[in-house]
């Protein structure tokens, strides 16, 4: 049995149902409960009512549609995390998606091992967040990281010429030593924070989709490739793009 403290609490926003059951089955198995919403509207009043760690949300519904949605949330919970789901590829709507505070995106159809991977990420990042600290911290330079060791200000100081370059950079540390969020203070402090900051997790594609995942493809291009979809380094042309977990990527 799986500790309940790395669980979370997961609301589903899609009008189609069957999407709605997919990805319940999907996560059952991370969440603590388990909420669906057919629409954003009563979405909304589950948002209110409960104490949501992470949002999928599709992003073209009737009604409120889910980029209306994802800003309306993050006004009152901007801790809540969201992982949005098209099936249009809309590039101008996913880097909306993405500057307004969405976590990630994936397009329809999705691979289920990569939406558990991806969710599984954020809830571990909410449990990170919400976690008391018991010692003494000091802020630093850079407003989104705390710390007081001398080695962790040196990595501050380093975190923060990388900011003024844009030369590729390279962040070593084990697993849950914050290597993302140094990434994403990187970008914040750099000429660069205008544009989207986009994580991929290396690690949870598989082989034969992260070609297609990181370069795009077109219509036709392979089965299952029913419409035309930009790659991350499309999107993420005028920001910056943090390969997580790049050493698990195949050589090929």
């Amino acid at each position: 049995m799986e500790n309940q403290s790395h669980k979370g609490n997961i609301l589903i926003v899609d009008d189609e149902e069957h999407i709605r059951d997919v990805l319940e089955a999907t996560l059952s198995s991370l969440a603590k409960n388990i909420y669906t919403s057919s629409s954003a509207e009563e979405a909304m009043l589950t948002v209110i009512e409960e104490n949501i760690d992470v949002v999928i949300c599709d992003i073209q519904m009737s009604g409120m549609d889910g980029l209306t949605f994802l800003d309306k949330v993050k006004q009152e919970h901007p801790g809540i995390k969201f992982l949005m789901i098209t099936a249009f590829g809309s590039m101008e709507k996913v880097i909306k998606a993405l500057r307004s505070g969405a976590s990630d995106f994936l397009t329809k159809p999705f691979d289920n091992s990569v939406v558990r991977s991806i969710v599984a990420k954020l809830i571990k990042e909410q449990i990170v967040r919400t976690e008391p600290v018991n010692s003494p911290i000091v802020s630093t330079e850079i407003s989104s990281i705390i710390g007081e060791s001398k080695t962790f200000k040196k990595c501050l100081e380093l975190a923060l010429k990388a900011a003024k370059s844009d030369s590729n950079v390279l962040i070593l540390g084990e697993s849950g030593t914050g290597k993302e969020v140094f990434a994403k203070a990187i970008h914040e402090n750099s000429g660069r924070i205008k544009g989207p900051f986009i994580p991929v997790n290396c690690g949870a594609i598989p082989e034969n989709l992260i070609e297609s995942e990181l370069f795009g493809h077109v219509k036709g291009a392979f089965t299952g490739a029913m419409e035309a979809k930009p790659g991350k380094f499309k999107l993420g042309s005028d920001g910056s793009i943090f390969l997580d977990e790049i050493g698990e990527t195949p050589i090929s």
